[in-house]
């Protein structure tokens, strides 16, 4: 074997220098490299180092990691590993810190069970970060969406994709609110809400409270209907108070309405009445009308009484619906009066009083021929009047005999019944309405629908004219007489 020593090869002449013949097997020992660096080529054995091991001579290599190292540049397929420490993913695509418990993700999206989620999300020690116009969906449908927005006044919605799905919040088992896609909302509800809120209790506690604490004199709770028309009219219903309740065969009945009607919706004259109807042998009975030039109690005319109570007397003041008359401190009609006052007391059962001194009149009697009488407050008196207008009048005779007439009737002394230490004169009126009619209100023996009596009654001022006419006869004869 012949050795050649030298410390360059270089071209005779040209830039390339060949080293055997094609087909030859040239032997390098040593290190080749290019201007200092390793040549590549073939690997003929591959030697597994500290924490490694395989290796092998030819064909595919392959090397196990069998402890936890510090530093691995690159990976190939990893069955289960276990990292102590930070770990980064290619700059910040995943970031765990280890040291805030902290994992970030800077990614276009995630595929979870072959489904691809469009999202970016960072991941905080105390809460979850998401980029814009991002959505959260559930179901394999998507049936809730939690949805963020940048568009209008959107910012975040829960979407529920068809109407009767539904979202609820549970306290345990407990389901306390529901929200459902039609819009509806309920709250201690068991099951979807019958309205757009509905609200179910089963205690005595408040169900709903408006609680306003400023402390301004004008500030308070408000709870407003407002009915938002685009094209308001009279008579417009405003809203409804319903209060509803089951009856005895399970069905659903409002027992009691009230509701608020704009009677008139003009700019400047604008009126309105509230309405309160109850529940009346299974019909609505309109009970009270409120309105800007009235207060109408019983409006549909139905048998119901108004009462009032004072302190200790029950039937201070009622209106019976059955009977269509009023009492007084009295609850039952004893007589075919309309207007019953019944007085329990010593003192006065009616007083009518003036702010003047000035003749006037206090009462006055009218039917349909106009004023028929009134009762006058003059100064210090009281004049009782009658209708006498000559121009009422026909057929009037001035030549009747009064004396005869007079010497008819019957006066007499006698107690009533009631008050048998006071004796009295007068008439008994059954013996006067034949001599003197229109003197007499009333029939012998009438009596009312229960039993009682239904007495006749004297207007004596009637005896006034007749007694007159006789004192002119009397002084006509004692003229004739002395003449």
């Amino acid at each position: 074997m012949s050795e050649v020593k030298v410390n360059k090869l270089s071209p005779r002449s040209g830039t390339t220098v060949t080293i055997g013949d094609s087909g030859d097997t040239i032997n390098i020992v040593g290190t080749l490299q290019n201007n200092g660096s390793a040549i590549p080529g073939d690997i003929s054995s591959v030697v597994a180092g500290t924490g490694l091991s395989g290796g092998g001579t030819s064909g595919d290599v392959t090397l196990n990691i069998e402890a936890a190292q510090p530093t691995i540049t690159s990976l190939g397929t990893l069955t289960s590993a276990t990292i102590s420490g930070d770990l980064t993913v290619d700059t910040n695509t995943l970031i765990i810190d280890s040291s805030l418990n902290n994992v970030t993700f800077n990614v276009n999206g995630f595929t979870v069970n072959g489904s691809s989620f469009d999202i970016n999300t960072i991941i905080y020690p105390d809460g979850i970060a998401m980029a814009d116009s991002r959505a959260i969906s559930f179901g394999t449908d998507a049936d809730f969406e939690l949805l963020h927005s940048l568009s209008g006044d959107d910012i975040l919605k829960l979407n529920l994709k068809a109407s009767d799905n539904h979202f609820a919040i549970y306290n345990s088992a407990t389901e306390l609110v529901r929200f459902t896609g039609s819009g509806n909302v309920g709250i201690g509800t068991t099951g979807n809400p019958d309205a757009q809120l509905h609200i179910v209790g089963s205690d005595t506690t408040d169900q709903v409270i408006i609680e306003n604490t400023d402390g301004g004199a004008g500030s308070a709770p408000d709870l407003v209907l407002f009915r938002n028309s685009s094209s308001p009219a009279d008579n417009d219903i405003l809203g409804r108070i319903d209060f509803r309740g089951d009856n005895d065969a399970g069905q659903t009945v409002d027992y009691f309405l009230a509701y608020a009607t704009a009677t008139d919706v003009s700019d400047g004259t604008e009126d309105a009445k509230l309405q309160f109807e109850a529940k009346k042998a299974g019909s609505n009975a309109n009970l009270l009308t409120l309105s800007e030039a009235e207060a109408v109690f019983n409006e549909d005319s139905n048998d119901v009484d108004f009462r009032v109570e004072s302190n200790g007397i029950s039937n201070m003041f009622v209106v019976n619906g059955a009977d269509d008359k009023i009492y007084i401190n009295s609850d039952t009609n004893v007589s075919s009066e309309y207007l019953l006052i019944k007085n329990n007391y010593t003192r006065s059962g009616m007083t009518i009083k003036s702010n003047t001194s000035q003749p006037h009149h206090a009462i006055e009697f009218h039917n349909t021929n106009n004023q028929v009488g009134s009762i006058n407050t003059n100064g210090s008196s009281t004049d009782y009047n009658t209708s006498s207008d000559y121009r009422l009048k026909e057929n009037v005779n001035y030549n009747f005999d009064a004396t005869s007439r007079l010497k008819q009737l019957k006066p007499a002394r006698f107690n009533f019944i009631a008050d048998a230490n006071k004796t009295i004169d007068g008439f008994l009126a059954h013996e006067v309405s034949d001599i003197v009619p229109e003197a007499i209100h009333g029939t012998k023996d009438a009596v009312n629908e229960d039993g009682s009596i239904k007495p006749q009654a004297i207007d004596q001022s009637k005896l006034v004219p007749l007694l007159v006419k006789t004192i002119q006869e009397l002084e006509a004869r004692i003229t004739t007489l002395e003449g």
